[in-house]
Parts: structure tokens; sequence; C-alpha cells
């Protein structure tokens, strides 16, 4: 027996036998040593005279029958069950509405930022053509023959060398 947890009280003795034969058994050195299971004790004894002195509630004659019916509405409960769906799609099925709610509203929301990006370059550009400050696109039909006329002097190395 193991010596670190105490004896259990067996208080299904006192409930099966008769409570004045029940206090000459038990484990008598628990009892004599712990002021708690004495009261314990005292209190299951006086509540099993207690049971012991109320009538017999009598068994109804359909007990049994009533016992097999209760058995059987529930085997036919059980198989009323739709066969399609499992038991658990109803801790799944609020979850994936959920998360295809979240991703519904994010691509509404991202779409909306791109078409407000869209336009507002869209804005920004017509607000630039019409400003007059580019030049004509004549004057852009000739920029390479602009360009190689008046060529960018080349790097000066020395200079460049010199630099730290």
């Amino acid at each position: 027996m193991n010596h670190d947890q105490p004896e259990k009280f067996p208080h299904e003795q006192v409930w099966r036998r008769n409570p004045a034969a029940s206090g000459r058994t038990g484990p008598q050195t628990r009892l004599a040593t712990d002021p708690q299971a004495r009261a314990e004790r005292a209190l299951e004894m006086a509540l099993t005279s207690m049971l012991d002195r109320l009538p017999p509630v009598p068994i109804p004659s359909n007990f049994t029958s009533r016992i097999l019916q209760a058995v059987e509405r529930e085997k036919a409960d059980q198989t009323l069950k739709p066969a399609g769906l499992r038991p658990g799609w109803r801790s799944w099925f609020p979850r994936a509405a959920f998360a295809g709610l979240l991703l519904g509203t994010g691509g509404i929301v991202y779409h909306q930022i791109i078409i407000g990006k869209r336009l507002a370059l869209a804005r920004d550009v017509a607000a630039i053509s019409q400003s007059g400050l580019w030049p004509a696109p004549e004057v852009l039909q000739d920029f390479d023959t602009i360009q190689q006329i008046n060529p960018t002097p080349a790097a000066d190395t020395e200079l460049l060398a010199l630099l730290p």
C-alpha cells in the first residue's frame, strides 16, 4: 500500500451495510487519528440511517418496457442523421464562411486601391499635358538629330584620378 496517500474511507461499505454493523468494521487506524475522517464517518452513518427509514419506492410494472423503448428511440435518432453530412461540418462551416468573407473583402479593397492609383496617375498625366510646360511634339521628333549635333563632352579621367 502507498503510504504517501491517506487511506480512503470506504463509503460504499456504509451504504451497503447496516450502520450499526459498519461502525465496528473499517479502517480503524484512520478513524482513530484523523478527526475529519471521524466527522465524515458520522455524517455518512447518519445519512445512511435516514435513507434506511424512507419507505421503499414501488417500481412501476412497465419499467422494463419503458427503458427498452428509450433505448430504441435513441437508436432510431442515431439512424435518422443525414448520411451526406459528417458530424463535424458544423464546426468548420462557420470558419470557412468567415475566411471566405475576409478573402472577398480583401480582394475588393485591393481592387479599389489599384483603381484609385490608376485614376490618380491619369489625373496627373492630364494635368501635365494641359499645363503647357512640355515642348511640342514636333520638337521631340528631331531629338536624335539634335543630340548628335551637340554631343556631351567625355569625362576627364585625369581629373577623376586625382579625386580621393
